[in-house]
């Protein structure tokens, strides 16, 4: 299985966002949401957590190593989190969340390759289990 590219990737996580959004609006004062945002263009990061925030989300999740050459470390991921600090918004480097290399890249195949898309579901399915819990 290929991973899909970011394009892909930033449109599933968009929609988790918004889904986790509406989820947490109906339980404001129980539930917060946490964002799923790709750092592949750190511009296109911090857009998101601006949009998030204004939803009402409180953090953010990005993977702990998604296999590229740059680090976190790197200059370019400043704005990030500068955005981040004033927003007032934690971000998670979730050992869940990591993506790895694109298999082109690495001559590999396998179901770890998606490990990163599949984020969302495995949160949206937490959330609903917390909610059919706490309605007991």
């Amino acid at each position: 299985m290929a991973t899909p590219g970011p394009e892909l990737l930033g449109a599933i996580q968009r929609t988790y966002n918004d889904w986790i959004a509406e989820f947490c609006e109906a339980t404001s004062r129980r539930l917060v949401g946490v964002a799923c945002v790709l750092p592949d263009d750190p511009a296109a990061a911090v857009a998101e957590l601006q949009r998030t925030a204004a939803m009402g989300l409180k953090g953010a999740m990005i993977p702990v190593n998604y296999g590229e050459a740059r680090t976190y470390s790197d200059p370019a991921y400043e704005p990030l989190w500068e955005a981040a600090a004033g927003l007032h918004m934690p971000v998670s480097l979730h050992v869940g969340t990591n993506r790895c290399r694109h298999p082109a890249a690495t001559g590999t195949t396998g179901m770890s390759e998606a490990k990163f898309l599949s984020t969302p579901t495995r949160y949206a399915t937490a959330a609903n289990w917390w909610r059919r819990r706490s309605a007991t």
